[in-house]
């Protein structure tokens, strides 16, 4: 294969890597609020790595905040309040 056909592939794979992670860090954001609060864990996994394999910082960082907040509001009612 030539250096174009494998960067064409990397390409490709990073791109669906990226909507893997940004399908997953929604569905589990939106979840942990209103679902599972333990899921938010999830949702801050797939924001991380949605920052590291595209150039998509605002939703990576929308995901991580949702994730983390479901999560501590969860641990500050369950053993704080």
């Amino acid at each position: 294969m030539s250096d174009a056909q494998t960067r064409v592939g990397q390409l490709l794979s990073e791109y669906e890597d990226s909507e893997l992670f940004f399908t997953a860090g929604a569905a589990t954001a939106i979840i942990s609020w209103f679902v599972i609060p333990l899921i938010g864990l999830i949702a801050v996994y797939c924001g991380y790595q949605l920052y590291h394999c595209s150039d998509r910082w605002i939703t990576s960082a929308v995901f991580v905040l949702m994730g983390a907040s479901a999560v501590i509001n969860h641990f500050y009612f369950v053993f704080i309040a």
